[in-house]
């Protein structure tokens, strides 16, 4: 059996503080390297005058139904990360399976769908990330690893609004803007100097899109995949970039606070009915 989770309460919330047997019992949980906050926490709660560390997540332990539900958004964001990864790197893989069937003149609708299923995945999971991330226990939304992520993503949030309103949105949308489900401007790895644009759906009169800006001073493309949308433009590969560096955040926040996270498989339970001869009914004599 594996150890007991260990349990978090948020140091900083004056209207949780540990009683003398939450602290007895956390002193069973946790090491050598967090006792002395322990000891600094009941110094607090008795009217001495400390300073809680501040790291973040200021906590170390999390009792309760507290303790479930970090347990809950840490689960919501540990799947988030890893579908928002998944996507990007299939994504990359697509979009070049679409410039080889391009230059074969084969057929490339399914691999088109595939990118742009891949690409708008990409804005909701961040999206997703996003909501998880300001509603989760024990979390300083002011650390400078939190506040650099929502503001690199800030973007996402309006592209997500643009495809959660086709409804209403479609009447109101300008002649020159961006095909329904925009456009995407990719890179390849193999050849650096060429960017490829694609318009999604019908060309219509004054259907308008945005290539990815060359940087003539370095030589080379500002970003690799870039998404256009209505009148609202986002990299990609920057919004899964800031993803991967926001879980090495977490999960280096949370080891500060003691907790070690291991990367273990999800449980998976299977059940299979089998007829058995006792299971037969047999019939004798004449019909």
């Amino acid at each position: 059996m594996p150890d007991e989770p260990r349990k978090i309460f948020d140091l900083m919330d004056t209207e949780t503080e540990p009683t003398d047997e939450q602290l007895a019992e956390l002193m069973h949980y946790v090491g050598e390297d967090i006792r002395a906050e322990t000891a600094e926490l009941k110094s607090k709660r008795h009217g001495a005058k400390s300073e809680a560390v501040r790291g973040l997540f200021s906590m170390a332990i999390i009792s309760g139904e507290r303790r479930r539900h970090f347990i809950l958004y840490f689960d919501g964001l540990r799947y988030s990360f890893k579908m928002l990864k998944l996507v990007s790197a299939r994504m990359t893989a697509t979009l070049s399976e679409v410039v080889k069937c391009r230059e074969k003149g084969q057929s490339t609708e399914e691999p088109i769908t595939s990118a742009l299923l891949d690409a708008w995945t990409i804005v909701d999971m961040t999206h997703r990330i996003r909501e998880l991330l300001q509603q989760m226990p024990g979390l300083s939304l002011k650390r400078p690893e939190v506040q650099i992520y929502l503001r690199a993503t800030s973007r996402a949030e309006e592209l997500r609004h643009h495809v959660q309103h086709f409804r209403s949105g479609i009447p109101s949308l300008p002649s020159d803007s961006a095909p329904l489900w925009g456009s995407l401007s990719w890179v390849l790895p193999s050849d650096p100097t060429t960017c490829y644009t694609l318009l999604t759906g019908n060309f219509l009169d004054g259907t308008a899109s945005h290539n990815i800006t060359y940087d003539l001073h370095r030589g080379m493309y500002v970003c690799s995949v870039y998404l256009h949308a209505g009148a609202l433009t986002v990299s990609l590969m920057e919004l899964s970039d800031a993803g991967n560096a926001l879980r090495q955040a977490i999960l280096d926040g949370l080891r500060e606070c003691g907790v070690v996270i291991t990367e273990a498989d999800s449980p998976i339970f299977g059940m299979s009915i089998r007829s058995t001869p006792q299971d037969e009914t047999v019939s004798s004599g004449n019909p």
